[in-house]
């Protein structure tokens, strides 16, 4: 054999060895994959069973109150056993752990079968078949409420109107309910957003990083046309930032109405990062 055939010869197991790596390369990378989805769609599954057992009992709930309408024992003699009752503490449990304590459907509820039941068994089976039917629509309304409140943000109509990048940053906890999350992020992303679109560094932050990106006379991007609207972008800024970004990064709210408080924070930062993109998109010194 001559040297050039041995050459050729030590070549051909080089490239085939190569071959032979790269193969196994890939397969490595497309097991790592294969794992790592079959990981995503198992963490997927864990996190919607509660939201599944949840509507599951909401559904249960309607389809009894569905079901008693037609029942015949519901038409003739009533349920004066008090299988109604039954229904009524299950369907309060149910959506003061499900939607809340200060859900108004729990008034709903409780205005159910709260009178004294007609003496004549016509009569009798009338009323009682009307209240099945108010609580049959009662938990179709809690199961459309659950089902709003568990929607993708960005499959619901608020994508069509909120910043998309501010809404990609809250997901996750607006999906949660963690309202002061949401409050808390949404401010955060405001101010670094401004900042990273301005060019300024970290030690331009709060009222201060406001001032310096939209005063009227001496802010990189001020806001507006005239003189009083610049201010009132300023004010705007500088009175977000003071009032919800130092409040929800530093304490924890307790409010009945945190949700509503969540979203006007959202709308308000939106507004911001919306008329930032208008007038200077062009300017930004990163994306």
């Amino acid at each position: 054999m001559t040297e050039w055939v041995r050459l050729r010869e030590a070549r051909k197991r080089e490239i085939g060895l190569k071959k032979q790596a790269a193969y196994a390369l890939l397969r490595q990378r497309a097991e790592a994959q294969r794992l790592e989805l079959e990981k995503r769609k198992q963490e997927s599954e864990e996190a919607g069973r509660p939201s599944r057992i949840r509507l599951q009992t909401l559904t249960k709930l309607r389809d009894e109150a569905a079901e008693k309408v037609q029942s015949q024992l519901g038409r003739q003699y009533g349920y004066a056993l008090g299988l109604h009752q039954s229904w009524k503490v299950q369907a309060e449990t149910a959506i003061e752990e499900i939607l809340g304590e200060f859900h108004p459907l729990l008034d709903k509820v409780d205005e159910l079968w709260n009178y004294e039941r007609p003496n004549d068994s016509g009569t009798r089976s009338a009323w009682e078949n009307q209240h099945w039917r108010q609580a049959e629509g009662v938990m179709k309304a809690a199961i459309a409420s659950y089902t709003f409140m568990n929607i993708k943000v960005q499959d619901s109509t608020i994508a069509n109107t909120l910043d998309p990048d501010l809404l990609a940053r809250v997901e996750h906890v607006f999906r949660l309910e963690d309202w002061t999350a949401v409050a808390s992020l949404a401010a955060t992303f405001v101010e670094d957003r401004f900042r990273v679109w301005a060019g300024l560094n970290q030690s331009a932050f709060g009222v201060n990083l406001m001032t310096k990106i939209l005063h009227p006379d001496t802010g990189v991007f001020p806001l507006g046309t005239a003189t009083p609207e610049r201010e009132g972008w300023h004010q705007l800024g500088r009175g977000f930032v003071g009032a919800c970004s130092n409040v929800d990064r530093h304490r924890i709210q307790s409010r009945d109405d945190l949700r509503r408080y969540a979203v006007g924070v959202l709308g308000t930062a939106s507004l911001l990062l919306t008329q930032m993109r208008y007038q200077h998109g062009n300017r930004f010194k990163d994306e």
